[in-house]
């Protein structure tokens, strides 16, 4: 009967003895025995246990019939007499064992108020409060013993005290009992909480204690099944049981019950409830699946008819083992007698004794009951208790550094000051938000975090001139990808060109002068990778534009995506306007009227591309006039299967025959999609490909492509396919060290890298204006010692590094200043336009001017129309690398665009053709 932790044990028997003709005598002893009377030896174990005698025989077997309400009395009655004798004092060597939820039960079954009547619920809660008040710890307690509280108010001296006293039994009490009964404090309140959670008297009213507490009044009851109220009253006394003995620490006094409280059962029938109850058990146990740290010891002349089969005492260790081994597997199937143990007791020598005092069970040893643990000891429990008044200065101080590190570790590595700190998150490993400060979202990408920190300092500056200037000031959001985890700082390459055009357009607006121009400031959004917390970000932006009132719009927007699709309509949804630099999907400026777009959509891009496709094979040429599409298989990136609906239609509309396409495994998809294969193998099959090879893709699964394809072939650069790609491969040719490490295999791409829309007229050396010279000077001298991403000829558009990004990025801001810049222009009233976002939209519209990559124009749309494209050549090359050339361009001319060919901006290797 040791107690403490089941320590594996399945559970507890319910132990049946049978003994005709016993006459009380054998529990009577071992009630003896538990209370030390017949242990041999000095020292006497402390055994909670409580003895009930059924005195009523009965005859029949009602105990199998349906029950009824006075079974439900009967019960009861029984329990509480139980749950009585083993709290009382006797039994409280180890710790008194309050019945707190069965006491609860039996004290809402003895209230007779009537449901029906319309102050029912309020004497109900008041009689439930004036309870708990008096502290609930007997069985029968009904809150008429007297509150402690108002006593206590009557007998203090001292009348300031009393009032205070008297102002606690006011107000605290009746705002104290309706929180307790909630059970949401968890260290009060456990029998309320557990009566809103059991499982077999579920209240009316949802989520309220009191629903469940009128339907168990004397009047309102007999609407209730009789065995769900049996397995209610079983339940609660065994959850109470289990809690007295629930070890924890802030429950020390659980620990110090270290034997299992035993109830003896004497006189039971079929008939007079007992094996009812010994049944009711056996089934709460089942339904539970819990350790109950009670043994049940019942004695009958005849075994219950629902025991199973009956052993000889003789065989007890046999018995329990077989028990054991079964009891799991039967308790979980519900079987009606898995917790029973039958034994047959022989009968007392000499006969049964009538009449007598009972019998003694002999010198038997003392009971080993395992001492208390030491941490659970009133004394250590103090001693702990000083400890912890003695050093809360220490505690607290590691609680303070644990919510530092961890506000610290959920937003970026900021501290609570940080202006930042409320915009920025960790998700998923990312730093999602939007900075005003130039804070790095990946630090290992140092010169793209370099470029933010410029930012950050252009910021302070345009505060700065904002108060000494008396310019207007308006902030302008970036939201794009600025992190990609684990990857290295030149996949981020397009990016830090974005940054550096649209702090090019801020260092602009900073250095002019005059009053009427906007200054800019710069807000930095990481959307994560492939942009997929872009909602999250327009989110944040929008909670900022609230108390903001400088936001004027957004630009950025990376890779035509759906999680980039659910950027823009989220922005559409806060109000804020739009302006996409580098996106050319179809189906984006159809989302919502706040999107605009400087870059050339994949309609004017798949239509080019036709054309460009014309030159290398004219009409009735040697060479075929056929292609294969290869195109990206993820539905999501809706940048490649626009592009691909559109290089399929302006193709065939220009006469080329199609051998199919080719679907390629992106290497950002999550999953592997069906009927796809990787972009290196896919490439290593068109070695020899006669017709023309069109990429609709992006530019890693490029770079895959290229370098299967180029392995495949090797030196027979005779076996090469001519290729034609798609604008965002430009990120990849941007990228120098990337692309040398591909030095075999020449291909064709789109850029919109056009300086000015005279370049499309034909390479040559044409400069370009003097504004945009200054422009490319004032770049080099805040960016020192990296590329210059602003052309200052046409001769220097085919420079590898430009893809075009810097100055699209500065077009779309400086479209944002031009908008604010109408809504400031005099309008004949006095009456001035506020810079809102939903100004600077309308704004928008009213846009046109020739920008560092071409002529800007929302007048006619949303999408700029007489926008230049350019297709350069990656041409292999030595010991230098891969070079580039200009092989044409082409502007818009009324419907129709109007194409030069150009020549090698800069010598080429002449095994280049």
């Amino acid at each position: 009967m040791s107690g403490g932790r089941p320590k594996g044990r399945a559970g507890i028997p319910l132990l049946c003895l049978v003994r005709p003709d016993d006459q009380g005598s054998l529990l009577q002893a071992v009630d003896r025995y538990l209370r030390g009377g017949d242990q041999a030896g000095s020292r006497r174990a402390v055994i909670p246990h409580a003895l009930y005698g059924y005195e009523n025989p009965g005859t029949g077997n009602h105990d199998t019939a349906p029950p009824t309400m006075q079974d439900v009395d009967d019960v009861r009655r029984v329990l509480v007499e139980l749950s009585r004798k083993l709290s009382k004092g006797a039994n409280s060597g180890q710790g008194q064992i309050l019945f707190q939820r069965l006491w609860l039960l039996n004290w809402l079954m003895n209230q007779d108020v009537d449901v029906e009547q319309d102050n029912a619920r309020p004497v109900l809660l008041r009689g439930l409060r004036d309870r708990d008040a008096s502290r609930g710890q007997s069985s029968d307690a009904a809150g008429t013993g007297g509150d402690p509280l108002a006593e206590l108010a009557d007998r203090v001296p001292n009348q300031w005290v009393a009032l205070v006293v008297w102002v606690a039994v006011r107000y605290f009490r009746p705002l104290w009992f309706p929180m307790k009964a909630s059970g949401r404090i968890a260290w009060t309140g456990a029998e309320y909480r557990w009566a809103r959670r059991q499982p077999h008297l579920a209240p009316h009213d949802p989520g309220s204690f009191i629903g469940f507490a009128e339907r168990l009044t004397a009047a309102a009851r007999g609407e209730e099944d009789p065995e769900q109220l049996l397995r209610l009253l079983v339940n609660a006394f065994l959850a109470d049981l289990r809690a007295a003995y629930r070890r924890r620490l802030w429950h020390p006094s659980g620990a110090r019950h270290t034997a299992y409280a035993v109830v003896l059962l004497d006189g039971v029938t079929a008939a007079n409830g007992g094996c009812r109850l010994l049944q009711l058990i056996n089934d709460v146990r089942n339904d539970t699946g819990l350790f109950d740290p009670l043994l049940v010891i019942a004695k009958g002349e005849d075994a219950p008819l629902v025991a199973g089969v009956t052993a000889p005492a003789a065989d007890t260790a046999t018995v329990y083992r077989r028990w054991g081994y079964r009891i799991v597997a039967d308790s979980r199937a519900r079987i009606h007698n898995a917790w029973f143990m039958t034994l047959a007791v022989p009968p007392r020598p000499g006969g049964p004794a009538r009449g007598t005092g009972g019998e003694a069970l002999g010198v038997t040893p003392p009971l080993g009951v395992d001492r208390a643990p030491l941490w659970s000891r009133t004394w250590v429990v103090l001693t702990v208790m000083m400890l912890l008044i003695g050093v809360p200065a220490g505690l607290a101080y590691r609680r303070w550094s644990a919510g530092v590190a961890a506000f610290s570790a959920a937003h970026c590595g900021l501290g609570d000051q940080d202006p930042d700190a409320a915009n920025l998150t960790t998700i998923d490993g990312e730093c999602i938000g939007v900075s005003a400060t130039g804070h790095a979202f990946q630090p290992g990408a140092a010169r793209t975090s370099d470029v933010l920190s410029k930012i950050g300092w252009l910021n302070r500056l345009a505060e700065a001139k904002r108060e000494t200037s008396g310019r207007p000031l308006i902030s302008v959001a970036f939201i794009g990808i600025l992190s990609r985890p684990g990857a290295p700082d030149a996949t981020l390459i397009s990016r830090r060109e974005e940054l550096e055009g649209i702090a090019a357009a801020q260092l602009r607006q900073l250095q002019l002068a005059g009053n009427d121009s906007p200054i800019v400031r710069v807000l930095v959004g990481n959307a994560g990778n492939d942009m997929r917390h872009g909602p999250e970000v327009a989110r944040i932006l929008h909670t900022i534009a609230e108390t903001d009132r400088t936001v004027a719009g957004v630009v950025g927007l990376d890779q035509s995506r759906a999680a980039t699709q659910r950027t823009i309509r989220a922005l559409s949804a806060y109000g804020i306007p739009m302006v996409a630099a580098t996106l050319s999907a179809d189906v984006l400026d159809e989302l919502t009227p706040m999107y605009f777009q400087v870059a050339p959509d994949n309609r004017r891009q798949a239509d080019f591309v036709a054309g460009y496709a014309d030159m290398l094979r004219p009409a009735g040429g040697d060479l075929p006039r056929r292609y294969r599409l290869v195109r990206s298989a993820d539905p999501d990136d809706t940048y490649a299967v626009s592009l691909a609906g559109d290089l399929t239609r302006s193709l065939g509309e220009h006469g080329f025959a199609t051998d199919g396409d080719r679907a390629i495994q992106p290497i950002s998809a999550a999953t592997t999609l069906d009927g796809t294969a990787e972009p290196r193998k896919v490439g290593g099959t068109f070695c020899g490909y006669p017709g023309i090879v069109v990429f609709a893709g992006r530019s890693e699964d490029f770079e895959q492509f290229v370098t299967g394809l180029g392995a495949a072939c090797g030196t027979d650069r005779a076996r090469l396919p001519q290729i034609i790609a798609g604008d965002d491969i430009s990120e990849y040719v941007a990228d120098v060290p990337r692309r040398n490490l591909q030095n075999t295999v020449s291909f064709d791409f789109v850029s919109f890298a056009l300086g000015a829309e005279q370049c499309a007229n034909g390479p040559g050396t044409v400069d370009l204006d003097s504004a945009r010279r200054d422009l490319a000077a004032t770049v080099q001298e805040t960016f020192p010692g990296q590329p210059n991403y602003f052309a200052m000829s046409c001769a220097e558009l085919s420079q590898p590094s430009l893809d075009g990004h810097a100055p699209l990025s500065y077009d779309s801001v400086m479209a944002i200043v031009r908008a604010v810049e109408y809504l400031r222009e005099p309008t004949g009233t006095d009456a001035d336009v506020p810079v809102t976002p939903q100004t600077v939209w309308t704004g928008l519209h009213e846009v046109a001017f020739d920008g560092t990559s071409g002529r800007i124009d929302f007048r006619t749309g949303q999408v700029t129309a007489a926008k230049a494209i350019l297709m350069l050549r990656s041409l292999p090359g030595g010991v230098a690398g891969p070079e580039v050339e200009q092989r044409v361009a082409c502007r818009t001319a009324g419907t129709a665009p109007v194409c030069a060919v150009g020549k090698p901006a800069r010598p080429r290797p002449a095994a280049a053709g």
